[in-house]
């Protein structure tokens, strides 16, 4: 363990937005990947800039499409660390505890033998 705590930068810098945002964005991309509106833009922005149809089964190989993915990434990457996608999406990334640890959250019927004054040593 101290071994990873060594190389934890102790300053600040231009990387510390990114990376404390990266949950977010490693939650939230998937609602954008797997979206079938967004993959249905994506492959007809693809279809038209490589002048062929694009689709999962048959990609993009044009040099110039291909390199356009990176920058479409970091863009997507930019947009979900935005403060309004934050605002909006926080209960999916931090949901408050106590909306996890309040009473009757759990029905009884979920809960263990213990909590249900079942089994138990008397």
């Amino acid at each position: 363990q101290a071994g990873f705590f060594s190389v934890l930068p102790r300053a600040a810098g231009w990387w510390s937005h990114p990376g404390h945002m990266s949950m977010f964005i490693y939650l939230l991309h998937p609602l954008l990947i797997t979206n079938p509106y967004v993959m249905r833009a994506v492959f007809e922005r693809l279809s038209a800039l490589s002048g062929r149809e694009v689709n999962v089964w048959s990609p993009a190989d044009d040099g110039a499409v291909v390199s356009a993915v990176l920058p479409a990434s970091l863009a997507v990457c930019a947009l979900l660390s935005t403060p309004p996608v934050r605002r909006l999406l926080w209960p999916l990334t931090q949901p408050p505890l106590r909306w996890m640890l309040r009473r009757g959250a759990v029905p009884a019927s979920r809960r263990g033998p213990a909590a249900r004054g079942e089994g138990g040593s008397s």
